[in-house]
């Protein structure tokens, strides 16, 4: 008799059972990769469209001053990027197709803002001092929405822009419109160093390496000595005071008035690695690392630097930790295009070392 071979239904049910098993697995993972790659160059040719929108500006000789942002665009911009609609701080959700916007208070509490409360750039973190006045909202012709205030003292220089607008313009700018989850860092995205402000805490403005930034990266003011012993009888996480010009302690209260706090010397490891894809030859940063150490990857040359850590510069930066190793000194991670420091004892008197403040 002939003997035939083939498989039994049970062999067959098991096969499809780890084929389903194996697709549930990989395939959340496999869309969520072609989503940030899908979000990553839509912000590419977003900021490419307002680039060279500015530039133009400029050549034509429209780059001059305003009464406010409104004007700006209505008068200006809007003769060189396609602008489908433009709304003054009065209608803003007249331009935004939304009620409200989503963001995290803290790690694990999502809050919301109301879009008609954003109109003023207080609101959005940001400070007339600064040369911000007032805020606008508009669409651009591809559907992109965009809150935003207008620097009035934008390109003093005669450069033209690079990448980056950030000199010209804060805010937030919404890549899908209607679709949601209209979630602030999801697919809700700042612009410089805008995040909302609100009662309830500060918002996270950027998620690096699992650590949650509530500040861009910038050069903190000194306390004297007697303000320090001040902040240390208040409760501020400080051993000792020495300096009339402490900066490392004018970090940490920058921070703690901000309702964060400096980061660990392993939070600064867990911002490398999401930076610099990690050592070379695999592997993570960690707060044991000393030394030079080569990443994998690079930032500041060829690549753009996050916009929570604009900041920095274009090169090199060092950021302050919250450990303090002595009366004199505490410890800081420098950063540069192609590797990392993991961490040098640096005088509390160093003035151009950066804090970037962060919360649980």
């Amino acid at each position: 008799m002939e003997k035939k071979n083939g498989f039994t239904l049970a062999e067959v049910l098991i096969t499809l059972a780890i084929v389903g098993v194996v697709a549930a697995m990989t395939i959340p993972t496999l869309i969520a990769k072609i989503n940030d790659i899908v979000t990553e160059n839509q912000v590419k040719v977003f900021k490419s469209k307002v680039v060279k929108g500015l530039n133009l500006t400029k050549t034509a000789g429209d780059m001059v001053s305003y009464d406010s942002t409104y004007d700006f665009l209505t008068q200006a911009l809007s003769k060189h990027l396609k602008i489908a609609k433009i709304c003054d701080s009065s209608h803003m959700r007249d331009c935004v197709p939304y009620d409200e916007i989503k963001y995290m208070s803290d790690k694990t509490t999502e809050d919301v803002v109301e879009v008609k409360d954003l109109n003023t750039a207080e609101k959005l973190n940001l400070s007339e001092d600064d040369g911000f006045k007032d805020v606008a909202s508009f669409v651009l012709g591809d559907g992109t929405v965009v809150i935003a205030s207008y620097k009035l003292d934008c390109l003093v220089d005669t450069e033209e822009l690079d990448k980056d607008f950030s000199p010209c313009f804060a805010g937030l700018y919404d890549l899908n419109g209607t679709r949601k989850p209209n979630k602030l860092g999801k697919d809700l995205l700042s612009i410089n160093s805008a995040g909302i402000s609100v009662s309830k805490g500060p918002a996270v403005l950027a998620t690096i390496g699992g650590v949650n930034l509530i500040s861009t990266a910038q050069v903190p003011a000194y306390v004297t000595k007697a303000e320090c012993e001040q902040l240390k009888a208040d409760g501020y996480p400080i051993k000792e005071c020495y300096y009339d010009n402490d900066y490392w302690a004018g970090a940490m209260k920058q921070c703690q008035d901000a309702g964060g706090r400096l980061p660990t010397e392993q939070e600064l490891a867990d911002i490398a690695t999401a930076l610099y894809g990690g050592k070379q030859g695999g592997g993570s940063f960690s707060a044991s690392d000393s030394g030079w150490i080569n990443g994998a990857g690079t930032i500041g040359s060829g690549e753009a630097i996050p916009e929570a850590l604009s900041g920095l510069g274009s090169y090199w930066y060092n950021l302050w930790s919250s450990r303090e190793t002595s009366v004199s000194s505490a410890n800081y991670r420098g950063f540069n295009s192609s590797g990392t420091l993991r961490y040098a004892s640096g005088t509390r008197l160093i003035s151009n070392i950066r804090a970037v403040c962060v919360v649980d």
